[in-house]
């Protein structure tokens, strides 16, 4: 316990330094008593010091810092006028787990209820546009944990795609059959994770519909810094110092899913759209930077230029191409800057292959985060127009015409016009499709095809929302994106 380990260091500290007898004022023992007080106060300093680096260096006590911080840091990030609402939903992986394997399928859990049929199918409930788990996904069986990771996010992701609400968590080392991401360097190639053969429960996760709205990211990103004796910010007036390992392993490390949650918040608010949530551009705080993490810096570098970037691992071009082809989401760092940045926020879904060049880029495109949001968005706002229309809407073509006149609201096809209108207009193009499905009266199956202004590099492509509506009974109502 603290206290014991306090008392003990009490004790050897009293056998180190005896307390001075009482003398009178101005006696030439008056500075030897100040000596010996100011030794006592250090010696003090040296017990809190040591006690407090015990406590914040403990795993649980790290594990909460980081979860909190991320936290504020979500919650500070500028919104618009349009308010943003977080909820924290508090469960340990290890109950989601059990929830999962207890249920006969995902869609009878209790992680289905809350996210999908008490807000996406509820009439006044609000959808979740993006979910966020401070979890680490780890192979095979998670030593931490003793769950089935592989096995549980499946279920997961299918909650996720039944709402319409992307997950992103953190990957485990483990999955690269390592302990750190720190020995990722010891790895000379890791184009062995692109080989069909290297773990078949992977590659069948990977290959499953509804992983397109989940997103596995890392390396761990850097949430605070190290405490120091001279910094001029703190007000605690502690001469507290932390000690920190050659190798940084008990720096404030956090889950890098809450850095792409900052991207979210960031371009909604910005434009109400998602689909510029990757790479930098110069003098621009747009796209994938995250500028808004505490870095590492020397007192004597006033310019920051040999900062360090807040990330656990810094990945050189060709890891992160393979890591993203790989179905994950790499943060890297920009050159020449403390700052970090998503240069491709790929799924885990693994793009299908076609013999069509087009169907290849939407393919592409339906794997992408950035992309699934933005259909996301669509769909829960037609989740919600049916529920105004029910029982109103007798036929196919009436159903097409309401749809189609909403849907030419967010549509301009001047490919010149400016950012401000685009932030407005977000799709270049849009079309719409219902028809009646035999043998189901009173339901309609709907095509949406979307084609926004923001591509995928020089790709012009679209994606599209499949959903079967009931205009009678919107309890019937379900869908997918592809």
């Amino acid at each position: 316990m603290v206290s014991e380990s306090l008392t003990a260091d009490s004790k050897r500290y009293e056998t180190r330094h005896s307390f001075p007898e009482a003398v009178a004022p101005g006696s030439s023992a008056t500075h030897d008593i100040r000596f010996q007080i100011d030794c006592l106060i250090d010696a003090i300093d040296e017990i809190l010091t040591e006690q407090v680096n015990r406590i914040i260096h403990h795993p649980e006590f790290q594990r909460l810092e980081a979860l909190w911080r991320n936290l504020y840091q979500l919650i500070k990030m500028p919104t618009s006028t349009s308010p943003v609402q977080i909820r924290i939903f508090s469960a340990k992986w290890k109950e989601i787990a059990r929830d999962i394997e207890r249920a006969a399928d995902f869609d009878q859990s209790r992680m289905f209820e809350l996210i999908y049929s008490q807000e996406f199918d509820m009439p006044g409930g609000q959808p979740y546009g993006l979910l966020i788990g401070d979890y680490t996904i780890a192979a095979g069986i998670n030593p931490a944990t003793g769950t089935d990771d592989l096995s549980i996010i499946e279920s997961v992701a299918g909650v996720a795609a039944a709402a319409f609400s992307p997950f992103v968590c953190a990957a485990d080392p483990s999955l690269f059959e390592l302990e750190t991401f720190a020995d990722l360097d010891r790895l000379p190639d890791l184009s062995f994770l692109l080989k069909p053969q290297r773990s078949t429960r992977w590659n069948r996760l990977r290959n499953a519909s509804d992983t397109r709205f989940l997103g596995l990211t890392l390396p761990r990103i850097l949430v605070r810094t190290p405490y120091r004796t001279n910094d001029i910010t703190r007000t605690d007036g502690f001469r507290f110092r932390e000690k920190i390992d050659p190798k940084g392993n008990n720096l404030l490390w956090g889950n890098p899913a809450f850095a792409f949650a900052m991207l979210v918040l960031r371009e909604y608010a910005s434009s109400g759209w998602f689909a510029d949530l990757r790479g930098v551009r110069e003098d621009e705080k747009s796209g994938g930077l995250v500028d808004s993490l505490p870095y590492v810096a020397f007192p004597t570098d006033k310019h920051d230029f040999a900062a360090q970037p807040p990330v656990e691992q810094r990945l050189n071009a060709e890891q992160e191409q393979i890591l993203s082809e790989a179905g994950f989401m790499p943060v890297s760092t920009v050159p020449y800057t403390p700052h970090l940045v998503f240069n491709s926020n790929q799924s885990v879904h693994k793009a299908a292959r076609y013999d069509s060049d087009i169907a290849n880029r939407n393919a592409r495109i339906a794997s992408m985060l950035q992309y699934v949001l933005c259909a996301c968005r669509f769909a829960h706002y037609l989740k919600m127009i049916m529920r105004e229309n029910v029982g109103q809407i007798a036929t196919s073509n009436s159903l097409r015409d309401t749809l189609e006149s909403w849907l030419f609201t967010y549509c301009i096809g001047n490919d010149d016009a400016d950012s401000s209108v685009k932030a407005r207009h977000p799709l270049r193009s849009a079309s719409v499709e219902v028809r009646e499905i035999p043998g189901r009266p009173g339901v309609y199956g709907c095509v949406m095809r979307l084609q926004p202004h923001f591509q995928l590099d020089d790709v012009t492509a679209s994606f599209q929302l499949l959903a079967d509506m009931n205009s009678k009974s919107d309890q019937s109502s379900k869908g997918k994106s592809q």
